[in-house]
Protein backbone atom coordinates (compact mmCIF):
# COMPACT_ATOMS: atom_id res chain seq x y z
CA UNK A 1 0.00 0.00 0.00
CA UNK A 2 1.65 3.59 -0.69
CA UNK A 3 2.07 5.98 2.19
CA UNK A 4 -1.24 8.31 1.34
CA UNK A 5 -3.35 5.51 0.21
CA UNK A 6 -6.52 5.29 2.54
CA UNK A 7 -6.03 2.55 5.51
CA UNK A 8 -7.26 -1.43 3.75
CA UNK A 9 -11.10 -1.34 5.51
CA UNK A 10 -11.63 2.42 4.40
CA UNK A 11 -10.58 1.40 0.66
CA UNK A 12 -12.50 -2.22 1.40
CA UNK A 13 -15.65 -0.31 1.59
CA UNK A 14 -15.45 2.38 -1.00
CA UNK A 15 -14.65 -0.36 -3.57
CA UNK A 16 -17.97 -2.22 -2.31
CA UNK A 17 -19.60 1.23 -2.49
CA UNK A 18 -18.94 2.99 -5.61
CA UNK A 19 -18.36 -0.21 -7.53
CA UNK A 20 -19.74 -3.20 -6.53
CA UNK A 21 -22.90 -1.85 -5.16
CA UNK A 22 -24.10 -0.24 -8.40
CA UNK A 23 -23.52 -3.25 -10.27
CA UNK A 24 -25.73 -5.27 -7.85
CA UNK A 25 -28.24 -2.69 -8.46
CA UNK A 26 -28.92 -3.58 -11.54
CA UNK A 27 -27.95 -7.14 -11.02
CA UNK A 28 -30.91 -7.65 -8.82
CA UNK A 29 -33.20 -5.39 -11.50
CA UNK A 30 -32.54 -7.99 -13.39
CA UNK A 31 -33.23 -10.80 -10.87
CA UNK A 32 -30.09 -11.85 -9.60
CA UNK A 33 -28.87 -12.74 -6.16
CA UNK A 34 -27.20 -9.49 -4.21
CA UNK A 35 -23.57 -11.11 -4.16
CA UNK A 36 -20.78 -9.20 -5.42
CA UNK A 37 -16.80 -9.18 -5.59
CA UNK A 38 -13.77 -7.40 -6.95
CA UNK A 39 -10.02 -8.35 -7.57
CA UNK A 40 -8.24 -5.27 -6.20
CA UNK A 41 -4.25 -4.99 -6.45
CA UNK A 42 -2.41 -5.69 -3.15
CA UNK A 43 0.57 -2.99 -3.54
CA UNK A 44 -2.45 -0.16 -4.00
CA UNK A 45 -5.41 -1.09 -3.90
CA UNK A 46 -6.64 0.06 -6.87
CA UNK A 47 -9.45 -1.55 -8.81
CA UNK A 48 -8.66 -4.32 -11.15
CA UNK A 49 -11.99 -5.87 -11.85
CA UNK A 50 -15.77 -5.49 -10.54
CA UNK A 51 -18.26 -7.87 -11.24
CA UNK A 52 -22.11 -8.75 -9.46
CA UNK A 53 -24.31 -12.18 -9.39
CA UNK A 54 -25.19 -13.30 -12.85
CA UNK A 55 -26.83 -16.52 -11.71
CA UNK A 56 -30.83 -15.57 -13.42
CA UNK A 57 -29.45 -13.04 -16.30
CA UNK A 58 -26.88 -16.13 -17.80
CA UNK A 59 -29.12 -19.21 -17.03
CA UNK A 60 -26.16 -20.36 -15.08
CA UNK A 61 -26.10 -21.52 -11.15
CA UNK A 62 -22.19 -21.10 -11.13
CA UNK A 63 -22.47 -17.29 -11.75
CA UNK A 64 -21.89 -16.02 -8.61
CA UNK A 65 -20.31 -12.05 -8.11
CA UNK A 66 -16.56 -13.89 -7.59
CA UNK A 67 -16.94 -16.28 -10.21
CA UNK A 68 -18.36 -13.33 -12.43
CA UNK A 69 -15.33 -11.06 -11.16
CA UNK A 70 -12.84 -14.18 -11.12
CA UNK A 71 -13.53 -15.25 -14.86
CA UNK A 72 -13.28 -11.33 -16.00
CA UNK A 73 -10.05 -10.99 -14.02
CA UNK A 74 -8.33 -13.81 -16.58
CA UNK A 75 -10.24 -12.31 -19.41
CA UNK A 76 -8.06 -8.80 -19.26
CA UNK A 77 -5.44 -8.45 -21.54
CA UNK A 78 -3.00 -6.94 -19.46
CA UNK A 79 -4.31 -8.36 -15.64
CA UNK A 80 -1.60 -8.10 -12.95
CA UNK A 81 -0.20 -11.28 -11.44
CA UNK A 82 -2.91 -12.80 -9.58
CA UNK A 83 -0.64 -13.31 -6.77
CA UNK A 84 -0.49 -9.73 -6.65
CA UNK A 85 -4.11 -9.53 -5.97
CA UNK A 86 -6.75 -9.86 -3.15
CA UNK A 87 -10.38 -10.81 -3.93
CA UNK A 88 -12.86 -8.70 -2.10
CA UNK A 89 -15.89 -10.01 -1.52
CA UNK A 90 -19.47 -8.34 -0.45
CA UNK A 91 -20.49 -11.53 1.46
CA UNK A 92 -18.40 -14.96 2.74
CA UNK A 93 -17.31 -16.90 -0.27
CA UNK A 94 -19.24 -19.98 -0.69
CA UNK A 95 -17.72 -23.63 -0.98
CA UNK A 96 -17.57 -23.21 -4.81
CA UNK A 97 -16.08 -19.54 -4.79
CA UNK A 98 -13.66 -20.24 -2.31
CA UNK A 99 -12.03 -23.65 -4.15
CA UNK A 100 -12.43 -21.07 -7.41
CA UNK A 101 -10.60 -18.14 -5.35
CA UNK A 102 -7.91 -21.28 -4.46
CA UNK A 103 -7.43 -22.58 -7.70
CA UNK A 104 -7.18 -19.21 -9.20
CA UNK A 105 -3.97 -18.00 -6.94
CA UNK A 106 -5.27 -15.15 -5.09
CA UNK A 107 -3.73 -15.12 -1.87
CA UNK A 108 -6.23 -12.92 0.30
CA UNK A 109 -9.77 -12.51 0.52
CA UNK A 110 -11.87 -10.10 2.41
CA UNK A 111 -15.95 -9.82 2.92
CA UNK A 112 -18.38 -7.86 4.99
CA UNK A 113 -21.35 -10.23 5.29
CA UNK A 114 -20.51 -13.36 6.74
CA UNK A 115 -22.19 -17.45 5.76
CA UNK A 116 -24.77 -16.34 9.27
CA UNK A 117 -25.45 -13.40 7.99
CA UNK A 118 -26.20 -14.98 4.25
CA UNK A 119 -28.57 -17.28 6.14
CA UNK A 120 -30.16 -15.24 8.52
CA UNK A 121 -30.27 -11.62 6.94
CA UNK A 122 -30.72 -12.83 3.14
CA UNK A 123 -32.74 -15.54 3.85
CA UNK A 124 -30.01 -17.62 1.46
CA UNK A 125 -28.80 -20.55 3.43
CA UNK A 126 -27.04 -22.63 0.75
CA UNK A 127 -23.53 -21.57 1.93
CA UNK A 128 -23.98 -23.55 5.43
CA UNK A 129 -26.19 -26.16 4.20
CA UNK A 130 -23.38 -27.35 1.04
CA UNK A 131 -20.49 -27.19 4.14
CA UNK A 132 -23.01 -29.32 6.15
CA UNK A 133 -23.75 -31.50 3.40
CA UNK A 134 -20.47 -32.07 1.68
CA UNK A 135 -17.88 -31.22 3.32
CA UNK A 136 -18.89 -32.23 6.98
CA UNK A 137 -18.53 -31.60 9.54
CA UNK A 138 -17.10 -28.08 8.15
CA UNK A 139 -19.49 -24.82 8.99
CA UNK A 140 -17.69 -22.37 7.77
CA UNK A 141 -14.94 -21.14 5.44
CA UNK A 142 -11.31 -22.04 7.14
CA UNK A 143 -9.61 -18.55 7.00
CA UNK A 144 -6.30 -19.62 7.52
CA UNK A 145 -5.45 -22.27 4.32
CA UNK A 146 -2.79 -23.28 2.36
CA UNK A 147 -4.50 -21.34 -0.31
CA UNK A 148 -5.26 -18.11 0.63
CA UNK A 149 -6.19 -16.18 4.16
CA UNK A 150 -9.70 -14.73 4.55
CA UNK A 151 -10.63 -12.15 6.98
CA UNK A 152 -14.44 -10.27 7.62
CA UNK A 153 -13.89 -6.74 7.20
CA UNK A 154 -14.83 -5.89 10.67
CA UNK A 155 -12.03 -7.78 11.79
CA UNK A 156 -9.58 -5.00 10.55
CA UNK A 157 -8.90 -1.57 12.47
CA UNK A 158 -12.09 0.20 11.89
CA UNK A 159 -12.72 3.84 12.36
CA UNK A 160 -15.83 6.11 13.07
CA UNK A 161 -16.38 6.46 9.74
CA UNK A 162 -15.63 3.15 8.74
CA UNK A 163 -18.38 1.94 11.37
CA UNK A 164 -20.61 4.31 9.72
CA UNK A 165 -20.01 3.29 6.35
CA UNK A 166 -20.94 -0.21 7.06
CA UNK A 167 -24.00 0.53 8.61
CA UNK A 168 -24.94 2.17 5.42
CA UNK A 169 -23.98 -0.42 2.96
CA UNK A 170 -25.82 -2.95 5.50
CA UNK A 171 -29.14 -1.12 5.25
CA UNK A 172 -28.36 -0.93 1.23
CA UNK A 173 -27.80 -4.43 0.60
CA UNK A 174 -30.96 -5.38 2.92
CA UNK A 175 -33.47 -2.85 0.77
CA UNK A 176 -31.77 -4.82 -2.38
CA UNK A 177 -32.36 -8.54 -0.42
CA UNK A 178 -35.79 -7.35 -0.15
CA UNK A 179 -36.40 -6.57 -3.70
CA UNK A 180 -34.57 -10.03 -4.74
CA UNK A 181 -36.49 -12.21 -2.03
CA UNK A 182 -39.97 -10.62 -3.44
CA UNK A 183 -39.44 -11.44 -6.64
CA UNK A 184 -36.92 -14.63 -6.69
CA UNK A 185 -39.91 -16.99 -7.78
CA UNK A 186 -39.98 -15.66 -10.82
CA UNK A 187 -36.37 -16.63 -12.03
CA UNK A 188 -34.67 -19.79 -12.61
CA UNK A 189 -32.08 -19.68 -10.09
CA UNK A 190 -32.06 -23.38 -8.42
CA UNK A 191 -31.09 -22.40 -4.79
CA UNK A 192 -32.96 -19.52 -4.36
Amino acid sequence: MQPHSPPLATRLLEVIENDILPLTRQGVAAGNKVFGAAILRRDDLSLVHAATNQEHSNTCPMWHGEMVALHGFFALPDRPPEQECLLLSTHEPCPMCAAATAWCGIPQVFFLFDYQDTETQFSIPHDIAILRQLFAPATRLNYKNEFFAAAAIQSLALDTADTARIKNIYQQYDALSAIYQAEKEHNAIPLK
